[in-house]
């Protein structure tokens, strides 16, 4: 069953802004990591980090991460 239920896995995918900056992009986690995301109601998901979106001009520095996950797995 689970083999053919993995035949129709979901991939969910969307993009975050770093909250907590404990962590340092490039030292701590890199492009293809998988990570522990969670949302402002406390729900945490798994994620694969999937894009990187670095910017840096005269408001500052920004990083937008993407991620994706599976569900129905």
């Amino acid at each position: 069953g689970r083999d053919e239920l993995a035949n129709y896995a979901a991939s969910v995918s969307f993009q975050s802004e770093i909250v907590n900056r404990t962590f340092e992009y490039g030292k701590d986690w890199f492009l293809g990591d998988i990570v522990k995301i969670e949302n402002e109601y406390g729900i945490t998901v798994n994620a694969r980090i999937t894009e990187i979106i670095e910017v840096e001009d005269e408001n500052g520095y920004s990083l937008q991460p993407s991620f994706e996950y599976l569900t129905g797995v």
